[in-house]
């Protein structure tokens, strides 16, 4: 379709330029067959190449993980999440005989890896019977730990590559029970 669009704007051009160079007083009409002609023998250029060609993205999995109230340092349960990598690959393709090239592009799946994340917070805090939930990530080389509702505001370290521990320290130390007032054995008088 785009190529009989050419093919006629070419055409009209090269008829439009033949009847100016004939003059005005020329009844010569212009030579529509050799117009067509070499419309027809013109090359259509390709279209470049897509700048998404070999692009890299990983896909990205979560989980959410959930801390309970407890005496000490409480641990969550082991998250299995796997990330894996993708090229977009694109191509020129011919549409049948039409001339036309369109970009197809289709996703090429790589290496994927699996890696294991458990939280482990300090002694924290914590009114009994609260849980703290937080979402962790994996996409690519990145793992993100994301507080969803947490009560506490805690400092993060990250350990490990392929089985990571994020140990969460509360900003705010737990309360520690003072100890109660010394009991006076001397009674007061009136």
């Amino acid at each position: 379709m785009l190529k009989t669009y050419v093919i006629l704007f070419v055409t009209a051009i090269l008829s439009a330029q033949a009847a100016k160079a004939a003059g005005p007083d020329d009844d010569r009409a212009p030579d529509l067959k050799a117009s067509i002609e070499t419309a027809r023998d013109i090359e259509i250029p390709a279209p470049p190449q897509s700048s998404h060609n070999g692009h890299k993205y990983f896909s990205r999995d979560c989980a959410r993980l959930e801390l309970d109230a407890g005496e000490g340092a409480v641990e969550s349960k082991k998250a299995w999440l796997t990330t894996q990598e993708f090229t977009e690959i694109c191509k020129p393709v011919p549409v049948g005989d039409t001339g036309l090239i369109i970009e197809h592009c289709y996703h090429q799946p790589g290496q994927a890896w699996t890696r294991t994340v458990r939280l482990l917070a300090r002694p924290r805090p914590l009114p009994p019977g609260t849980k703290e939930v937080f979402k962790v990530c994996v996409e690519g080389e990145k793992t993100e730990l994301t507080p969803i509702s947490a009560v506490n505001t805690y400092t993060v370290e990250k350990t490990g590559e392929t089985s990571v521990l994020f140990t969460l320290t509360p900003s705010v130390p737990p309360a520690v029970n003072p100890a109660p007032p010394p009991s006076d054995s001397r009674k007061a008088s009136l």
